[in-house]
């Protein structure tokens, strides 16, 4: 589950001290807590939170402190100034992938820390088809609330830890959602990866720009 808590990348509109700070770390508490409930049902999962804002006390520590499955690893990856949020996460999750020796074969389940699972949907086609697929994204576009081929949900999918390892953002002209969904869609033709196109997650997200709400 990825984290910032500091979101240096908010448009200057909505950077007031309400929207920024409070109301974020209140989506941060709520989805959290909501997904590690929903996910006591399977205790085959590992569930680590990552923060990449370089600083270990923070509000997050709650969870670990209070759920015995629940780890957290900080980095300092949004110090950087890449050219969009998307690098900073991608090491965050690398960064994971090593400080626990998560194996290439493993499936890693990524949701960012906003979003929540609406019923156990998400889950349970991962766990039933782990043994077919390596990769399990939804192929949409949330800001046109529409399905495309060259777009994916990036807050919420399941991947191979080898695929993420491999990843690297390349193209500044492509978002960081187009550019996984390239990734995917050219390792599928290749080959190389068995890839699950889900049509529905029945995950709720919730934009840091304005708080708008979707089920996807």
């Amino acid at each position: 589950m990825t984290t910032s808590v500091i979101n240096k990348y908010l448009k200057e509109e909505y950077k007031n001290a309400e929207r920024s700070e409070e109301e974020r770390k209140n989506l941060y508490l709520k989805a959290l807590l909501v997904n590690i409930n929903q996910l006591k049902k399977f205790p085959q999962i590992k569930i680590i939170i990552v923060e990449n804002n370089g600083n270990s006390d923070t509000y997050l520590n709650i969870f670990p402190e209070n759920y015995k499955n629940v780890s957290i690893l900080y980095t300092n990856y949004n110090k950087h100034n890449y050219y969009h949020k998307g690098y900073a996460e991608m090491y965050d999750i690398k960064a994971v992938i090593q400080e626990y020796n998560i194996q290439d074969d493993d499936l890693i389940i990524k949701m960012t820390g906003r979003y929540h699972l609406v019923t156990d949907y998400f889950i349970d086609t991962i766990f039933n088809k782990a043994d077919d697929y390596d990769a399990f994204f939804k192929f949409y576009n949330v800001s046109l609330k529409r399905y495309m081929n060259n777009d994916c949900i990036l807050g919420a999918f399941a991947l191979r830890a080898k695929y993420l390892k491999d990843f690297e953002y390349k193209d500044i002209y492509l978002s960081p959602e187009a550019e996984m969904a390239k990734y995917l869609i050219e390792k599928a033709i290749d080959g190389e990866l068995k890839l699950c196109k889900m049509e529905d997650l029945l995950v709720k997200c919730t934009f840091a720009e304005n708080g708008e709400n979707i089920i996807v």
